[in-house]
């Protein structure tokens, strides 16, 4: 037996031998002078002092190790043999119960006591808004999406617009409005520039309580939580649960269309008409969230499982009638006034640039048909071996019994990537929506039978292992890395001003505090991945919830130390408050060629800001008194001299990977240096603000 199986079995008997003692206390026939000496060792264990005190070295342990056993073995003198024969009979039995119904590590729902729905509810919707809500007062909007997106919704929420969505006073024609009118909604409740955040937020809690639904109703048991698990550990959902884009929205819709149709087609299914009207409304409004991939993946994945287990299903019939008059119904009734009210260009971009156009010949985000096949390992880490190990055992699973949940898992796992694949514009938010797919997958992986046939446990034991091992190396690194940056900033190999200017700003950030707590943070994330790391071949349920610690931990380590600290690198928030501070209360501020995606809108808390389109127009507005320009380094590459950006520089800042620059004439004597932020206003607002109007 190696060290470790001989340490968990000393852990084994200690457990067995204080379940003894504890029943000895608890039986009548116990002696009063038994249980006084019993309560006697138990108290002196957790007296806060001692009669030697602990801080002695080796002596200060002495008392304990020779005391607390002396207390136990008079105790036990007083009890009837027959007593402590019969505590320790039922001691074994309870321990060899409790192994037994594990199930390899996962409890079975069926062998032991129910488990709460409440509670696994309440367990999945902390951990989402642990991943979530963090990075709303951490971190400002990160071009290009997320201010694009929140500042249409603004835009339509100020102008009352709810048809056509606009972008710095212009038509939008990139997107359709749910997400919009939902984000919109809530900036108008107070949410600020969160509200495209705090739908996602709601859309992820959707997501997993649909995951854990359909795996719970599928007949997976304790699998449905441990699903609903593994979604809220993989990089690819926390990534997106912090984040205000469109795709988590999708995501909820899409998996609300694929669990409504797949419980529609079910033998026994109840409510079957009930079931295909919901399916067909979520594609609906799938398609009021991005377009028609909100119909087409949800459709193709239900009708190719619906073929492959053409036997074990009832395919509705006359049913879906009433589904397409929903789904009609529910697109029609914006589509038709937006066409109308948007004109014929709109209708152009809408209908055929944005739909056929993405799929044929894509004019943004090209990529090679192998795309998803580099990028989805990651994104679905820690899981990624665990998902090779289910797709085996799935498909033995399919052949041998004919299980209908892994094939429909299989099916949504991989659809999307073949879909997306197929596609010639490319992005990792594609394939989003196969986060449910993934979990719901592992959940029945862990709890089926084919886990417990061949080799497949103690290959995934191994692999697990590995993961865990990689990750601990990663965390090492960071703090590492952390330190070493924050001791010694002058080991960093970086010569860009650019990259100077905002490694200064992210080292600013990183106080002595902030590093501490991030090294807390990491400690504690270690610890749990080295537990996972460390579980036996047996305990999968405790290897998983380590692992999905450590992940949580992670991500919050980032939310509250890292990701601030890069905000300002990121944000454009503080180019819009030095822009509204030397405009003053005019705020004639103009853009240079570019709208920016929207971002200085937001944070200027203006729809619409003049775009100049040539050198002309932009020397014209800078030598106006109260008018300043907004424009990037690579914008004015050939339009001004090195010394003329110099002389009409008000403020210079790194927002992403631009280097952007506040042009105009000074409204003060002093001016700011282009190479320093000297002159920026006063402390930037809080997260989820944007100044008035």
């Amino acid at each position: 037996m190696s060290a470790m199986g001989r340490l968990r079995e000393i852990g084994r008997r200690v457990r067995r031998e204080l379940e003894v003692y504890r029943l000895v206390l608890k039986d009548p026939r116990t002696p009063w002078m038994a249980k006084a000496l019993l309560a006697l060792a138990l108290g002196y264990m957790l007296m806060p002092f001692d009669l030697v005190p602990d801080f002695i070295p080796v002596v200060g342990y002495l008392d304990d190790a020779i005391i607390i056993p002396a207390l136990v073995f008079l105790a036990l003198r007083f009890v009837p043999k027959e007593v402590v024969q019969d505590c320790r009979a039922r001691a074994e039995a309870a321990c060899a119960q409790q192994a037994h119904e594990k199930e390899d590590g996962l409890m079975s729902e069926t062998a032991g006591k129910p488990r709460s729905v409440k509670r696994d509810l309440a367990i999945i919707v902390g951990i989402v808004l642990l991943l979530g809500v963090p990075s709303l007062f951490t971190r400002d909007l990160w071009a290009p999406d997320e201010p694009r997106y929140m500042e249409v919704a603004r835009e339509m929420a100020v102008d009352g617009d709810c048809l056509v969505p606009h972008l710095n006073g212009d038509i939008y024609p990139e997107k359709p409005p749910l997400f919009f009118w939902m984000a919109g909604g809530f900036y108008k409740l107070g949410m600020g520039t969160n509200g495209g955040r705090v739908v996602t937020i709601l859309a992820m809690i959707g997501v997993c309580l649909l995951t854990y639904a359909i795996a719970r109703k599928g007949g997976l048991g304790q699998g449905a939580l441990t699903a609903a698990s593994v979604v809220l550990s993989m990089v690819f959902f926390i990534h997106y649960a912090k984040r205000g884009v469109i795709d988590p929205l999708l995501t909820f819709l899409i998996a609300g269309a694929v669990v409504a149709g797949y419980f529609a087609l079910q033998p026994t299914a109840a409510r079957r008409q009930l079931l295909w009207v919901a399916c067909y409304a979520c594609m609906g409004l799938g398609v009021l969230a991005k377009g028609p991939v909100g119909f087409a993946v949800p459709a193709l994945i239900l009708l190719l499982y619906a073929v492959l287990n053409r036997k074990q299903v009832r395919a509705g019939g006359p049913l879906h009638i009433a589904g397409v008059l929903v789904f009609a119904a529910v697109v029609l009734a914006w589509l038709v006034p937006a066409l109308i009210h948007g004109g014929a260009e709109y209708s152009r971009i809408i209908l055929l640039k944005q739909s056929a156009g993405r799929l044929v010949d894509s004019y943004s985000h090209p990529g090679p048909f192998y795309y998803y096949i580099l990028r989805a390992p990651a994104l679905l880490m820690p899981w990624t071996p665990v998902l090779v190990l289910a797709v085996l055992a799935g498909i033995r699973a399919w052949r041998q019994d004919r299980e209908a949940l892994p094939l429909l898992a299989m099916i949504w796992l991989l659809l999307p990537i073949v879909f997306f694949s197929a596609i010639s514009c490319k992005r990792s938010n594609y394939i989003v929506p196969i986060i449910p797919a993934a979990g719901l997958l592992c959940g029945w992986y862990f709890t089926s039978s084919v886990r417990r046939e061949g080799r497949f446990m103690r290959v995934e034991t191994w692999l697990l292992r590995g993961v865990a091992a990689v990750l601990a190396l990663l965390i090492l690194a960071g703090a590492v890395a952390l330190f070493v940056i924050k001791a010694r900033p002058s080991l960093l190999p970086v010569d860009d001003p650019r990259d100077v200017q905002a490694t200064n700003e992210v080292l600013a950030w990183l106080t002595p505090a902030h590093v501490a707590g991030a090294l807390i943070l990491l400690a504690m994330s270690l610890g749990f991945v080295l537990a996972s790391l460390l579980a036996s071949f047996e305990n999968a349920r405790r290897r998983l919830v380590m692992l999905m610690a450590g992940c949580v931990l992670l991500s919050l380590c980032f939310d509250l130390t890292v990701t601030p600290a890069f905000d300002a690198v990121k944000s454009g928030r503080q180019i819009c408050e030095a822009a509204l501070k030397h405009t003053g209360p005019s705020a004639d501020i103009r853009m240079f060629k570019s709208d920016f995606s929207g971002t200085y809108n937001l944070y200027t808390g203006k729809t619409r800001m003049p775009i100049l389109a040539d050198e002309q127009a932009l020397r014209e507005a800078i030598e106006k008194p109260g008018v300043v320009v907004i424009a990037s380094e690579t914008g004015l590459k050939g339009v001004l001299k090195p010394d003329e950006i110099k002389q009409y520089c008000l403020y210079k800042e790194g927002v992403g990977h631009r280097t952007m620059f506040l042009l105009g004439r000074a409204r003060a004597e002093k001016r700011a240096s282009p190479d320093s932020n000297e002159g920026p206003p006063a402390p930037a607002a809080p997260a989820g603000t944007t100044p008035e109007q």
